[in-house]
């Protein structure tokens, strides 16, 4: 899928701090798999993402007006909590989907918190299996946005310990998705994204960065390092 960038049938995970461009990556890969696909796209939200920017962005890829048509292929809700979400994913409307976004789930369990927390374990253990299954059952991407940890495996914060942030929602999380990227922002209009082989590396392993500028919508890959 993407021609060559995200293959279908992965859980992939966008992490980093807040302003790191993974909503506004997250809406570029909306529009861009409606308009230029022509794929039908489940948008998530659980915080406040706005619909509106989807529409920018195709505005301004598309300058003819054949977007239009290409909205109709956007499905964008929102929800509130965990049992929501679970309830949505085994609607027999997911399997019309290529493209499934949750932004984002760590909000989802940013209530829960002291030993309710460790309780969780089991509900995220579900929520992590029926995101895989959808993405594996129904040939689809699932792209899940995740804010980042300020704790690292020691114990440390993050400017004491690893070399990456660390994903929130824990150490059983970190083995779930098939791809992570590392979202940051640079400087005004650019950010890079790293491709994160193990996030508890001590050393960090092989990665790929990228950096993309997101200027009226339209979206530049500016540099790869390998």
């Amino acid at each position: 899928m993407f021609h060559g960038g995200i293959p279908s049938g992965r859980l992939v995970e966008v992490y980093g701090d807040s302003g790191s461009g993974k909503t506004q990556l997250a809406l570029h890969l909306t529009a861009n798999t409606a308009l230029k696909l022509q794929y039908e796209v489940c948008y998530i939200t659980t915080g406040d993402a706005n619909p509106k920017r989807i529409l920018d962005i195709m505005q301004n890829l598309d300058k003819d007006g054949d977007y239009v048509k290409s909205l109709e292929r956007i499905t964008f809700c929102h929800i509130h909590d965990v049992y929501q979400l679970l309830e949505m994913l085994w609607t027999p409307e997911m399997k019309r989907y290529k493209l499934v976004i949750i932004d984002s789930l760590a909000t989802l369990f940013l209530p829960i918190r002291g030993d309710a927390f460790n309780d969780s374990i089991s509900l995220l253990n579900k929520v992590a299996s029926d995101l895989k299954r959808l993405a594996v059952v129904h040939h689809c991407v699932v792209l899940v946005v995740n804010h980042v940890s300020r704790w690292s495996r020691e114990g440390t914060t993050e400017a004491q310990g690893a070399t990456l942030p660390t994903p929130f929602l824990g150490r059983y999380w970190c083995s779930v998705p098939s791809l992570r990227l590392y979202s940051k922002h640079l400087s005004d209009n650019q950010f890079e994204l790293t491709v994160v082989k193990n996030v508890y590396s001590a050393e960090p392993g092989p990665k790929c960065s990228f950096s993309y500028f997101f200027r009226n919508g339209d979206t530049h890959q500016g540099k790869s390092n390998f």
